[in-house]
């Protein structure tokens, strides 16, 4: 992946999403929780939020937002 962003939640949890459309969480010590694909086809300069109630995440690409439901 070359473009990437991030974002915690309140609990300082980590949020890593690629261009490549997976978002990885990691808890507040590093440690991995899992891999979550926000979309299918690779982007550019996007860009990742999460909901202040921690159970959405939302992933901006080009002119779209994909919301991702972090209770799966």
């Amino acid at each position: 992946s070359e473009d990437w962003d991030m974002a915690t939640d309140a609990e300082d949890n980590l949020y890593v999403a690629t261009d490549a459309g997976w978002v990885y969480v990691y808890n507040k010590r590093g440690k991995f929780i899992r891999k979550i694909q926000a979309f299918a086809h690779p982007k550019d300069a996007m860009r990742i939020a999460v909901s202040p109630g921690m159970d959405i995440l939302y992933v901006t690409a080009e002119d779209t937002i994909h919301r991702v439901e972090l209770g799966q």
